[in-house]
């Protein structure tokens, strides 16, 4: 579940945000997106692994690519896709597991 997650997030981030797609097929994936996000905040072990990779090999990504920097409409997707998600996730651990 760890690995299809990891691999099926930033397609999903990037299908929503893929202007040539349909404006439907858009809408029905950020649900199919909210809906793993929900589900993964039932197990935040995980959740903080998917986030967390992801925002550690984004926000590196983003500081070797040139010319992309953090306050670029590419830096605050990455922020509001992975650090936002990373945050909840940590919260919804420690509040469930103390």
């Amino acid at each position: 579940m760890i690995v299809s997650t990891v691999l099926c997030y930033p397609f999903f981030v990037g299908s929503i945000l893929f202007p040539p797609f349909p404006l439907v097929v858009r809408l029905v994936v950020l649900v199919c997106t909210l809906f793993m996000f929900a589900y993964l905040l039932s197990i935040p072990e995980v959740a903080i692994l998917v986030y967390g990779f992801w925002s550690v090999v984004g926000t590196l990504g983003l500081l070797l690519w040139p010319g992309i920097g953090l306050l670029s409409l590419a830096g605050v997707v990455l922020v509001v896709a992975t650090w936002v998600p990373l945050g909840v996730s940590i919260l919804t651990f420690r509040i469930l597991r103390p």
